[in-house]
């Protein structure tokens, strides 16, 4: 035998035993109590959660449907499933108690029955993500354990894994019969998603009002665009995370129309625009009403407006519609239905000149002005 030959039937034999280690013998516990017992393997996503399940029978592999699921118990080790951000997830578990310790590939959570499953931050210095964590969350879960709580106090914002596993079984060995109140306000604050960046897509209806009297005396219009846009919001931490900042971009479509006699017009525009919102959160947990304020760019690059001659040899005046500058209020409300949120937004447009040049040698300018309401529905996601 060759000794290419020999060095081909190691390659071969290794990438087998390397991939047959890969799946090992695991334990399902279904839903309905069930338990089958199979060769698999955990697939992990981007986000280090294990979100699949490989199963191995007869050289075939299948993807085992993981949320009909209630636990997996691969060697020593347990492996929870558990919703985060509505997907199921196995997480493995590393302390089970009234308090709960669970990690995924990278990050470790908390879960009683007081609160749902949440995140631990890890502390962070100079953009590196350091292996010790921040104190705010945890000290929440344990409140009601003065041992725990004093031993995470003392820890501060120092706290290592071994620290956390500690403070985690004094609690589990704590007698809980003496409650230690929280403001409302602070629980609230660290069961708020930390989502920072939102996006959506919107509808609106602009009612305006056109004054075309610098083309024609005293001719007035009401126009009706419809629009479809998207929107990003960023959320912060600012003023108790009621400041929040958005940007938007809205195409609005016009049509042809006749204004009177003389004057012909489309009106329609790109709309990009930054803005910002102040929330009124404490008001309630379904609405919350904000105010602000935006500012951008109408870009009128299908807009015009026609003016007839009113020499019949002369040849009507087409002027185009320049670029402008603008900025809007408005008011609205966050709407809380079936765990999604949709923003309605009545925006007023403060009258605004639409500055026209014509084509041709001898260039002309003129205007017309616009104002109204805008009312713009977005769907968050």
């Amino acid at each position: 035998m060759t000794i290419k030959k020999i060095i081909t039937i190691i390659l071969i034999t290794t990438s087998l035993i390397s991939y047959s280690q890969s799946f090992n013998t695991i334990t399902i516990t279904k839903k309905d109590n069930s338990q089958v017992e199979l060769l698999g393997r955990f697939i992990y996503n981007s986000n280090n959660f294990i979100e699949k399940i490989i199963t191995k029978k007869n050289a075939t592999q299948v993807n085992y449907n993981i949320n009909t699921i209630i636990q997996v118990q691969k060697k020593n080790e347990t492996y929870i499933a558990k919703t985060i951000n509505k997907k199921t997830y196995l997480l493995k578990q590393i302390i089970e108690g009234s308090l709960s310790l669970y990690k995924n590939k990278k990050d470790y959570f908390l879960e009683n029955s007081e609160f749902e499953l949440k995140k631990i931050p890890y502390n962070s210095k100079d953009g590196l993500t350091l292996n010790t964590f921040k104190y705010g969350v945890i000290s929440l879960f344990i409140n009601k354990c003065k041992p725990a709580t004093e031993e995470a106090y003392r820890q501060g914002n120092s706290l290592s894994i071994s620290d956390l596993k500690r403070i985690v079984t004094s609690y589990n060995s704590c007698d809980l019969s003496n409650d230690i109140i929280i403001p409302n306000t602070v629980i609230e604050n660290i069961n708020t998603p930390n989502d920072v960046v939102n996006f959506a897509i919107s509808l609106s209806n602009f009612n305006l009002k056109t004054d075309f009297s610098t083309l024609s005396k005293n001719t007035t219009d009401n126009l009706n665009l419809f629009s479809v846009g998207a929107k990003i919001y960023f959320n912060t931490n600012i003023l108790n995370k009621s400041l929040v900042f958005h940007f938007s971009s809205d195409y609005y479509f016009g049509k042809d129309k006749k204004i009177n006699t003389s004057v012909y017009n489309k009106t329609s525009f790109l709309s990009t625009m930054v803005g910002v919102n102040y929330i009124f959160r404490s008001l309630n947990k379904t609405f919350k009403p904000y105010i602000g304020m935006k500012g951008g760019m109408y870009f009128n690059n299908k807009s015009y407006v026609i003016v007839k001659s009113n020499i019949a040899f002369l040849p009507n005046t087409i002027y185009k519609t320049n670029n402008e500058l603008a900025y809007t209020f408005h008011a609205g409300t966050l709407i809380s239905v079936f765990n999604q949120e949709i923003d309605f937004m009545i925006n007023y447009q403060p009258k605004l000149d639409f500055n026209l040049r014509s084509s041709g040698l001898n260039q002309k300018t003129k205007s017309y002005t616009i104002s109204g309401l805008n009312f713009k529905l977005s769907y968050l996601f």
